[in-house]
Parts: structure tokens; sequence; C-alpha cells
């Protein structure tokens, strides 16, 4: 558990194209699995890791998102970001913004992981480095983001399809205060390189390794988080929560 005063920004612009078929027109946030949506997965763990700020970025459904993250707590800072049809690195943008000054720094996170809670525990920062929260898990699964680390933990290289690798991403990345110009500038040259249509935070990070700025990878234990991203990741969490309620 992380101590101090830290910002979670949650970057839940998207509509969930994957999830169409059975989201019924609801934003991907506000899909429920286990009686709660996946926006209050996230509040709760984020709160759990000692996150006391909440920022939110919406886009897909703005007025109903923020409808219910009001419900959820009074408390969110909610932004919009009016070109949510675009990858993830824009909303990020979004988001950082007038965050340079944010006590403590800011994890980012996306919406679509569920994690058990007793594991916030384990997620642990260093408060003057931009660090990506990983699990040094081995899996064979085709869809995660797998990250290839040094000897000292310093992030070489990511990417989804990418070999003798060390780790893989638990969907979040601290970034301390004085960082967040620099991962800023680091996501604007992403979708200059490879346009708006395409540009991942994840794009972003890698961009931090090529400008030479340090960012390392903080073990969270196993990968027991579940990621709804499809129709059958969504039938996978229901029944693993109901199997596992108690852990998250």
């Amino acid at each position: 558990m992380i101590h101090g005063h830290i910002t979670v920004l949650i970057l839940a612009a998207g509509e969930g194209r994957r999830l169409a078929s059975v989201s019924q027109g609801l934003p991907k946030a506000l899909m429920e699995v286990g009686g709660r949506s996946l926006l209050e997965h996230t509040h709760r763990f984020m709160k759990a890791v000692g996150c006391d700020r909440v920022r939110l970025v919406g886009g897909y459904q703005f007025g109903a998102l923020a409808q219910a993250a009001r419900r959820l707590d009074s408390a969110i800072e909610i932004v919009k970001n009016t070109q949510w049809h675009q990858q993830n690195a824009l909303s990020a943008i979004v988001g950082l913004e007038g965050l340079e000054s944010a006590e403590g720094g800011v994890i980012v996170t996306d919406v679509d992981f569920i994690r058990p809670i007793r594991s916030a525990v384990l997620w642990q920062i260093a408060p003057s480095a931009v660090t990506i929260f990983t699990s040094r898990q081995v899996s064979s699964e085709e869809d995660l983001m797998r990250i290839r680390l040094d000897d000292e933990g310093r992030v070489l290289d990511l990417a989804k399809r990418l070999s003798d690798t060390q780790a893989i991403s638990a969907g979040a990345t601290y970034v301390p205060a004085t960082r967040v110009a620099e991962v800023c500038q680091a996501l604007r040259e992403a979708v200059a390189d490879v346009g708006a249509k395409d540009a991942r935070w994840e794009d972003g990070l890698r961009r931090l390794i090529k400008n030479g700025i340090p960012f390392y990878g903080a073990d969270v234990g196993t990968s027991d988080w579940l990621e709804v991203d499809t129709p059958e990741e969504l039938a996978q969490a229901e029944r693993a929560l109901q199997e596992r309620a108690h852990e998250f």
C-alpha cells in the first residue's frame, strides 16, 4: 500500500468496441461484473492502494459516465476527452494536464482491470521514478503487455509481441509530479509518430526509453487480476467473481 498524497488517473473515455455486442450502448467503464461496474472496481482498488484523489477521463456517453462517477464518489474530478474515439494516449494527455504540481504524483490506470483487494498492499513506488506495476509471473497468454527489464529493474522495452521478457504489465503506471511534463511530451511525440488513431499509453512509455528517461518495474505479485476487454473475458470475469468474490 502506498502512503502519502497520490492521484489516480482513470482512463475511461472509450466505447469498448469489442464489448459492443453485450454493452447495450453503455461505456465500457459502466459494464458490470459481479454487481459492480468496472469503474467501481477500479476506484475501490485504487483507494485500497492509498490514492486519496481521483481524476476520471471520460468521452463516449460522457454524461452517463459523469453521473455514475459522481454517485460513486462526489469528490471525483471528471475531465472530457472530445477525441475519445482515438486510442488512449490522448486521454492520458488530457488527464495529466495540470497535474505537474500534484502532491505525491499520479497513478495512471486503465478502467478495465479488476484486481484483488488483498494485493493492494504490494503496490509500492519509488517516489522520484516513473514506475510501471508488473508481475514477474510468466504467462503464455497472447494479449498481454510484456516487459523486458535489466538486472536493476529498469525497463528496456515493452510490447505485446516481445521475446526475452521478465514481466507483464498490471495495467497501471506511477508518474511523479516532476515527470508529468516529460511524460506528456513523450505521449505527444508518440501521437506524432504513429497517429492519434493508434497511439497508446504504452507508446509514450516507449518514447521515454528512446528519450533516455529511465523508468522501472515494480513487482505486485502474481497476475491474478482480471482484464475485461471482450465478451469472453467478461464471462470469465463473472465466473471468477462468483468463485472468488471475497478476494475482490
